[in-house]
């Protein structure tokens, strides 16, 4: 890290230990396949400090991922679609959803798709959308077994979590082999790369390539140190004062949505090697209220970190 700069007992047990227990630092997940490091649960503010070989980085990441992933995937599973469509044309899908469900504000409509990427099937979805061909595919996706998804004998409506993780991770392996044929140190955060920002013009280069052959409209958002780079016409680049603030809102409205979707465990679950959760609903709702009350107060962050931490183990349990 840059000298001076915050960070979090866990990422500096990592800088510790890392040249002799690398490997206890690195995890694929059993269910999507997605990498885990230390780098990938950093708090989002403290990432732009990270150097690599001594040198300032700048990070790559793909706008709204999740949401692109599912316009590609029903276009192919149920052909023209008004989801595909909202996508295709580059309009800001939580306002097209916040507009059809009829909510009052667009944080209303990201905590609905939320919902429907992680909750149970229902139908007052499906009577919010207008019994629309897209959700009733959703719903009909989550309510039967998937055969390569691990959780889907006991969690048949994780399957769109399962194929929207797995198809990211083959369009980002793509991403990564580029940048390892150009020689290029990076590191990855799901569907971001943090590369040195010397190079960051040619892995911009090699991000879009890939996402061209994925994706008739994508945005690339740019942060960190940034150089000039040339823009295709189908990529809109982010620069960083036209990034929105960050703050813990996303995060705690995903957690919100994955854990009332899923089924609590009622045996203790070991968050860390000194420490276990005896009643896993009563630390959930502990924590969820700590950091409701508290967002942004980085002394409270431990709170969403173990939140965090606590989601990643019943992702990957089988």
């Amino acid at each position: 890290l840059k000298q001076g700069s915050p960070s979090t007992p866990y990422f500096d047990t990592f800088l510790y230990f890392r040249d002799r227990y690398i490997d206890l630092f690195f995890t694929v997940d059993q269910f999507a396949n997605r990498i885990h490091t230390p780098v990938s649960n950093f708090h989002r503010p403290y990432r732009q400090n990270i150097l690599i070989d001594g040198q300032a980085t700048s990070s790559l990441d793909v706008v709204t991922m999740q949401p692109l992933l599912l316009g590609k995937i029903l276009t192919y599973a149920i052909g023209e679609n008004e989801y595909s469509e909202w996508i295709n044309s580059g309009e800001d899908i939580y306002l097209m959803i916040m507009d059809k469900a009829g909510l009052a504000t667009r944080d209303d409509a990201k905590k609905r798709f939320f919902e429907i990427l992680f909750s149970k099937p229902n139908k007052r979805l499906s009577g919010m959308f207008g019994n629309a061909s897209w959700i009733e595919w959703i719903n009909a996706l989550k309510s039967k077994p998937v055969k390569y998804n691990p959780h889907t004998v006991e969690k048949q409506h994780s399957n769109l979590a399962w194929l929207l993780q797995t198809t990211e991770v083959k369009i980002m392996e793509k991403v990564w082999q580029g940048l390892v044929t150009e020689n290029i140190p990076f590191l990855t955060v799901h569907d971001e790369v943090i590369v040195r920002t010397q190079d960051d013009a040619r892995a911009t280069e090699i991000f879009a390539n890939i996402l061209n052959e994925a994706f008739s409209y994508y945005r690339l958002n740019r942060k960190f140190e940034q150089t000039p780079i040339p823009q295709a016409d189908n990529i809109v680049i982010l620069q960083p004062d036209e990034v929105q603030g960050i703050d813990w809102q996303r995060d705690i409205d995903e957690l919100s949505v994955y854990f009332s979707g899923i089924s609590l465990p009622s045996h203790p679950v070991k968050l860390y090697p000194h420490q276990t959760i005896l009643n896993v609903p009563a630390f959930i709702d502990s924590h969820m209220a700590t950091v409701k009350t508290y967002k942004g107060n980085l002394t409270f962050l431990p709170h969403l970190n173990r939140l965090q931490t606590l989601r990643n183990l019943l992702i990957n349990s089988i």
